[in-house]
């Protein structure tokens, strides 16, 4: 997002950001309450909103150092990824549904989820609890992953 927002303060543009999942800002975009947004949505929301896609931006899980599928930097498989703890986001959402989605097709879904309806507190919830988190690629180069 960081150069999304350069770019748009470079050309004059006043910013007014509102932070939160995109699945509850899109509804205050179809309102008319928010210009756009920028979201991690890797396709279109349908409705009466217009979508461009900027660029792909997988989201991947991530582990906190020190975590057992983390050593060794081997790919786990869908039955470890099934027997991890995990932090994602809730429900309605569409990162959600596609975790759901993804363990159903592969695996069996995990046991141990912790739901968050919170983007910005995933990341120490992980740390704190020794759990898996899905992470936008580009985030992978923020201090605060590290």
């Amino acid at each position: 997002m960081a150069p999304a927002v350069r770019a748009l303060a470079d050309d004059g543009v006043r910013l007014h950001l509102s932070g939160g999942m995109p699945d509850a800002l899109l509804p205050r975009v179809a309102l008319g309450e928010l210009a756009f947004c920028l979201s991690g949505l890797s396709a279109a929301p349908g409705g009466n909103l217009a979508w461009e896609p900027l660029r792909a931006d997988p989201i991947q899980p991530l582990a906190p150092l020190g975590h057992a599928l983390a050593r060794g930097r081997r790919r786990a498989g869908w039955d470890a990824l099934a027997q991890a703890r995990w932090v994602v986001p809730g429900p309605g959402t569409s990162t959600h549904a596609e975790f759901v989605r993804n363990f159903e097709t592969y695996g069996s879904l995990p046991q141990q989820l912790l739901i968050s309806h919170s983007s910005l507190r995933e990341l120490a919830l992980a740390a704190i609890l020794d759990a898996l988190v899905l992470v936008a690629s580009s985030r992978l180069q923020d201090p605060a992953v590290h």
